[in-house]
């Protein structure tokens, strides 16, 4: 069976699509490899379910500075003119391409993507996920990426 991939091929994976999708590409960071915080600044959240004999979740999150950033380049639109519903499709059509990203680079992975899901928190049990925290320091953008591995 396809392990999970690594941080470094996760970062691999989101920088190619946001290098394509928003002309911004990410650094592996250090610094917060845990999951979102609860606490400010707000996080937004989005998950996408991959059904099938090995069940998996892509979660993907950014704060609010970086999620508005995403979706004023996405849109084409002043920054102050950012609407939640724009971060949740900005972030939706990123994680949905990541995790099509995902499926590939898991060659023996033959499942079906979900749909994109707007979430208030993600949790996993401990050693259930992969995740890496992306940075791009010109534009003050952080993602959060990871794959859940909802496998009992």
């Amino acid at each position: 069976m396809t392990e999970l991939p690594s941080p470094q091929l996760l970062a691999t994976l989101v920088s190619g699509v946001t290098d394509t999708m928003f002309g911004m590409s990410f650094n592996l960071s250090d610094e917060g490899k845990e999951l979102p915080r609860e606490e400010p600044p707000v996080w937004h959240r989005v998950v996408l379910p991959i059904s099938g004999q090995w069940p998996l979740t892509v979660a993907i999150a950014s704060d609010s500075q970086g999620a508005n950033v995403l979706a004023h380049t996405m849109f084409s639109c002043p920054v102050d003119e950012v609407d939640g519903g724009m971060v949740n499709d900005a972030l939706s059509e990123l994680v949905n391409i990541i995790a099509g990203q995902v499926k590939g680079a898991m060659s023996d992975l033959q499942q079906t993507l979900g749909l994109p899901l707007v979430v208030d928190s993600i949790a996993a049990p401990a050693g259930k996920w992969r995740a890496a925290t992306l940075k791009n320091d010109a534009s003050h953008v952080v993602i959060w990426v990871a794959i859940i591995d909802r496998a009992v």
